[in-house]
């Protein structure tokens, strides 16, 4: 971390002499209060006013916030290093959640959602296959009947055409342990 030397300005006050530090998330401004004591100022980036950082032989930065305040620092490479800071502020969402291992969460939802698709296809036609065999025909029989007596009740049956697809049936020769 560098230190940065030069002047602040506070809108309608006088100028003082500054340490300046460039931190992660802000820039750290220290001063010397009307009593003489250290004090410290925090201007977050977001408040920072966007310009051309190099004017005028120096680099002049002005945070948003009221009032309105000001730094002036004559070295170029502060005014490079705040520009670098603020391009990598800019990257594209996409370019920061990159940064962020965002990738590596994304590979792993891939491939549970493929894991999950593998168990749909393949396993959960396999599992039901082998209980549907551990399934009693009786049970089965028991439950037909059960549902076809229920519905019955609604249809109307005609005994000649009912013979006739029987007789299809028969006729088809399909093996079958069902009655």
């Amino acid at each position: 971390m560098d230190a940065f030397f030069g002047k602040y300005y506070l809108q309608g006050s006088h100028e003082q002499e500054a340490t300046i530090l460039l931190l992660k998330d802000k820039i750290s401004i220290g001063i010397k209060d009307d009593s003489g004591d250290p004090k410290v100022i925090y201007w977050p980036y977001e408040q920072i006013i966007r310009d051309n950082f190099w004017k005028r032989g120096q680099a002049i930065v002005r945070c948003g916030s009221y009032p309105v305040q000001t730094i002036e620092v004559d070295s170029k490479e502060f005014a490079e290093k705040l520009e670098e800071i603020f391009r990598h502020r800019e990257k594209s969402w996409i370019s920061r959640a990159v940064n962020k291992n965002v990738v590596g969460m994304i590979k792993v939802l891939a491939i549970f959602f493929v894991l999950m698709a593998a168990a749909y296809l393949w396993f959960l036609p396999f599992l039901t296959e082998r209980l549907a065999g551990k399934v009693p025909i009786a049970y089965e029989e028991k439950l037909g009947n059960g549902l076809y007596n229920a519905l019955k009740e609604n249809f109307i049956i005609d005994s000649s055409k009912t013979m006739y697809i029987n007789d299809f049936f028969k006729e088809l020769k399909i093996p079958s342990k069902y009655n």
